[in-house]
């Protein structure tokens, strides 16, 4: 899947959020914020909001395990976080937090995948 330049651009916060919900973790969100939790009758059962990935660093951490980013650091005045992908395949994806870079990079990563013969 190609990723969409506007979708690796978008900004910190709830459009964030969702997309990483939805390509990330492969949960369905609607209305742009909320989980829907289906019972066995396909009824909802109850709703949550999304989780603040691009905003809370123990919500990205969920991020980091789950794409598997490699190394975070700081570079410069923002952070770097490196998750292969077809499109930075060993580079840096920035944020000017270390959570927005975590988002950014596993974005790329999920939406740009490696063929697992090109990595490192």
């Amino acid at each position: 899947m190609e990723v969409a330049s506007d979708d690796l651009a978008r900004q910190v916060g709830p459009e964030m959020d969702a997309l990483v919900a939805e390509k990330v973790f492969g949960i369905a969100v609607h209305d742009g914020i909320f989980v829907h939790v289906l019972a066995a009758d396909g009824s909802l059962a109850h709703c949550y909001p999304v989780a603040n990935y691009s905003t809370d660093i123990a919500a990205a951490w969920k991020v980091v395990e789950k794409a598997g980013v490699s190394d975070l650091r700081r570079i410069g005045n923002g952070w770097g976080a490196v998750v292969p992908s077809a499109e930075h395949p060993h580079g840096w994806i920035l944020g000017a937090t270390a959570h927005e870079a975590i988002c950014r990079a596993a974005l790329a990563a999920v939406l740009n995948p490696v063929p697992s013969d090109e990595l490192y």
